[in-house]
C-alpha cells in the first residue's frame, strides 16, 4: 500500500512518492511541510488519512509559523478538495494569530496548476504565495 515511515502524532510524518501519490514530509521540529509530485491515488483516504491525523495533532500545538510548500505537478478532483480540506485546517491557527503562509510552486507553462492554487487562495483565509519556476 503506501510507504509511511512514520507513525501518527507529532513525530515526523515522511510518506514515499509512487507514481499516483505525493512525496509528503510534516516535520515540526524543522518546519517542514511539504507535498510534492503528482496526486490521483486510488484510495484517496487511504493515502491522506494519516496526513490528516498528523495535521489535527499539530494544530493542538503549533509552531509560531508554518509554512505549507506544494510543489505539485499534477491532482485529479478527489486530491483537489482533499487539499482544499487540509489547507482549510489552518485557518483555525492563522485567525489565532500564528504565522501561516502557503507557498504553492507551479511551472511557468502550467496554468492549470496555478489556476488550482488560485481558487485555494479565493476561498481560504491563509496567506498565499505563489512561485513560479522554469526548469
Amino acid at each position: 500500500m503506501y510507504n509511511v515511515k512514520s507513525s501518527y502524532g507529532l513525530r515526523p510524518l515522511e510518506i514515499n512518492y509512487t507514481e499516483k501519490t505525493p512525496y509528503i514530509k510534516l516535520d515540526k521540529e524543522h518546519s517542514t511541510f511539504l507535498f510534492e509530485g503528482n496526486s490521483y491515488p486510488d484510495d484517496i483516504h487511504a493515502c491522506y488519512a494519516p496526513v490528516l491525523h498528523w495535521v489535527d495533532r499539530y494544530l493542538e500545538s503549533p509552531n509560531a509559523k508554518t509554512v505549507l510548500d506544494f510543489n505539485l505537478v499534477y491532482i485529479n478532483s478527489s486530491s483537489s478538495q482533499m487539499l482544499f480540506l487540509l489547507i482549510k485546517k489552518f485557518e483555525s491557527i492563522y485567525s489565532a494569530e500564528n504565522e501561516v503562509l502557503v507557498r504553492w510552486h507551479y511551472h511557468i507553462d502550467d496554468e492549470d496548476m496555478y489556476e488550482e492554487g488560485l481558487g485555494y487562495a479565493e476561498k481560504i483565509q491563509v496567506p498565499f504565495e505563489f512561485v513560479q519556476y522554469d526548469d
